[in-house]
């Protein structure tokens, strides 16, 4: 499992489980270059909304979110509002999603324990 980090810029004052603003997690869904699926290590609360999903896409237009670049860029992050998003597209998922952040989605670099 390879894990990734946001780190939210905006809201500015975001702070998560550490009180830090970086959001640990997964991508654990693909559905096309402009929308992956990320799975926070921890619940998340954005001004009301909570949960563990967040629905990401690329924040300028001519960005893609793909294997090439290890879906890491600049992203507007939706916390998804219901429990089930397994077999559902696109639309489903943004009309169920309220728009929560704005930060940079990046490979979470692991080094192996020394020996």
């Amino acid at each position: 499992m390879t894990k990734y980090k946001i780190i939210v810029s905006d809201p500015w004052d975001f702070e998560d489980a550490t009180g830090s603003n970086l959001i640990i997690g997964e991508i654990v869904k693909v559905l096309s270059p402009s929308l992956v699926i990320f799975k926070s290590d921890h619940l998340l609360s954005f001004g009301g909304q909570t949960g563990k999903i967040l629905i990401l896409k690329p924040r300028y237009e001519k960005q893609a979110l793909t294997i090439e670049n290890n879906y890491e860029g600049t992203v507007g992050g939706a916390v998804f509002l219901l429990d089930d998003f397994e077999n559902n597209d696109e639309n489903f998922l943004e009309d169920n999603s309220k728009y929560v952040l704005i930060g940079s989605l990046e490979k979470v670099i692991t080094t192996p324990p020394i020996k």
